[in-house]
Parts: structure tokens; C-alpha cells; sequence
């Protein structure tokens, strides 16, 4: 599976509506115990990453960083968003399974 393959996922999950794109649609998806998985660019700011980081940690949800090459945002039709929240268990896991375990270089804590 590539990286076109993991985002043509993402569009099906978007278009099922179990995906929220944006940092504050993704931080209420997380507070709310909605999020199963969070994907956030590396290109994002250093304090945004540790922001997530902290939150995912503080409600047990997965947080995958993407490589600088790829970008979230454009992808979906959102140019600036730099994360996005799944909200399915079943799309969550396929992604983190594929993510983690094909590719070198994308982090999953």
C-alpha cells in the first residue's frame, strides 16, 4: 500500500463523514472521546505537535506524525490543516495498521 493508497482511504472516510479535519474540529473530536486516531502533518509547528501529543496521551488515542512530503490539508480540500481526527474504529485501525507497520519513517506512539 502507498501513501496515495492510506489518502484515498482518508477520502472515503471523509466522505463517510468519520473524519474531522482542522486543529480545533480535531481537539474537540479528542476531548470528547469521539477521536480513535489522530494524523498530523510534521510540517506542523513544534508546539502543535506537542499539543497533540499531550491530549492523545491524556485520553489513550493513537497520534501518527506524516512525513513532511506528505500533506493532509490539500488532500481534503483544506489547504492549512495540518491534523485530522478519525472517528471510526474500523478506519482508525486500518490506517494506524497500514501507517505503522508499511512505511519507515511515520511516527505512531
Amino acid at each position: 500500500m502507498s501513501f496515495e493508497d492510506v489518502f484515498n482511504l482518508l477520502g472515503l472516510c471523509y466522505r463517510a463523514r468519520r473524519l474531522v479535519v482542522g486543529e480545533e474540529a480535531c481537539r474537540q473530536a479528542i476531548r470528547s472521546g469521539k477521536a480513535e486516531l489522530v494524523l498530523v502533518c510534521h510540517s506542523a509547528s513544534p508546539n502543535t505537535l506537542h499539543r497533540y501529543e499531550s491530549m492523545c496521551y491524556g485520553q489513550n488515542i493513537k497520534l501518527c506524525v506524516l512525513p513532511d512530503t506528505h500533506e493532509l490539508g490539500p488532500f481534503l480540500g483544506k489547504p492549512s490543516a495540518k491534523a485530522v481526527a478519525i472517528l471510526d474504529k474500523g478506519f482508525a485501525e486500518g490506517l494506524n495498521h497500514k501507517l505503522c507497520d508499511s512505511f519507515s519513517g511515520v511516527g505512531c506512539k
